[in-house]
């Protein structure tokens, strides 16, 4: 009786070694796979950072190509015409300074708040379009 219990004490602890065991390897599955989502999602945020960026710095190049067409446009133009070449050139200016603006704070942009800003970048994107449309 007394080696009954000894072998049922020692399947009891060889049972819960086991369980144990089984434990820490999924919990080491489930750790290796939530390091392998944010490593993912760390990847996912920089590359769309990246992208932005790019677009930000076309959009910003195709402005000051803008302004350089109006300021060649300007040397033939009379005055009333030079004037309204002047407001279109400084409209551009302001939207080229606004990009300057979103791409420093893109260098300090952080994941908590990547979606809000990238969404921002996106409007500012809609209203130039318009507005470079109505030039």
């Amino acid at each position: 009786m007394k080696r009954l219990k000894i072998i049922g004490l020692l399947s009891t602890m060889i049972f819960f070694a086991v369980a144990c065991v089984n434990n820490t390897e999924r919990s080491d599955t489930v750790t290796d796979d939530i390091a392998q989502t944010a490593e993912n999602a760390g990847d996912a945020i920089e590359k769309e950072m990246s992208e932005l960026k790019i677009k930000l710095q076309e959009a910003k190049e195709d402005i000051d190509a803008k302004i350089n067409e109006i300021d060649g446009d300007m040397r033939d133009a009379t005055a009333e015409a030079q004037a309204d070449l002047r407001d279109e050139k400084a409209d551009l200016q302001a939207w080229s300074n606004e990009i300057g603006l979103k791409l420093q704070q893109m260098e300090s942009a952080v994941a908590d708040n990547w979606e809000s800003f990238k969404s921002d970048v996106e409007d500012f994107f809609d209203d130039l379009d318009q507005e470079l449309k109505e030039s």
